[in-house]
């Protein structure tokens, strides 16, 4: 299953100027996120009003559209412009540029469980509580065991587009797909770039910078 990857972009954001631009670890935050979907280049859409980061997609092979100014209204979500990018595609993926450290895997692994589970809905998360227990098997499923808490992130989402509802995945029946809390980073304040930085620059930074793409 090779379902299309939309990766919404906003180039001008309004709680962080300029957020896709500011420069981490020496290249702008979406490129991050380009280079982690390199494996899947024949099927990544980028969504984006900006020239410049449209011709970047296009170099990486992406196909691109270009965003429609009504998309820019607050009470359109992610997945209403992936939906409305692509209004044939019965399955559709999601991948935010606001989360740099995702894997080359990941998405991957996500589709796994996607056709394991019978396409329910799959949602990347990390953990909110430190002390719950996540098991898995060899297809790479995350079943929760006991009281969980999560806090799902933009690495990669996986729906139907019948699972999609009011702009949201429908989250009963959903599955977690539990990525480590640095991979789940999602920036979207000023503490959340304190905390890329820090990943980035810190003495291990450049290796697990180097190795999350592996």
């Amino acid at each position: 299953m090779k379902p299309p990857i939309v990766v919404p972009i906003k180039a001008h954001s309004e709680r962080l100027k300029d957020k896709n631009f500011i420069q981490l670890g020496g290249q702008p935050l979406y490129r991050w996120t380009f280079e982690s979907l390199l494996p899947y280049a024949d099927s990544v859409v980028v969504v984006v009003d900006d020239p410049l980061i449209q011709a970047d997609a296009q170099r990486f092979g992406f196909d691109v559209l270009a965003r429609r100014s009504e998309w820019d209204r607050d009470e359109w979500t992610a997945w209403q412009v992936a939906l409305d990018a692509l209004p044939i595609a019965p399955i559709l993926a999601l991948a935010l540029v606001t989360c740099p450290f995702r894997r080359k895997g990941d998405i991957k692994a996500a589709i796994k469980i996607f056709e394991a589970t019978q396409y329910a809905p799959v949602i990347s998360c990390v953990r909110k509580n430190p002390k719950s227990v996540i098991v898995g098997n060899e297809m790479g499923i995350r079943v929760p065991e006991g009281d969980q808490a999560f806090l799902s992130t933009g690495v990669v989402q996986l729906a139907r587009r019948e699972s999609i509802v009011e702009g949201h995945i429908d989250r009963d029946g959903a599955v977690p797909f539990v990525v480590p809390a640095v991979v789940g980073l999602d920036i979207d304040t000023p503490l959340d770039w304190c905390a890329a930085f820090g990943v980035v620059e810190s003495e291990r930074g450049a290796e697990i910078s180097k190795g999350l793409w592996e």
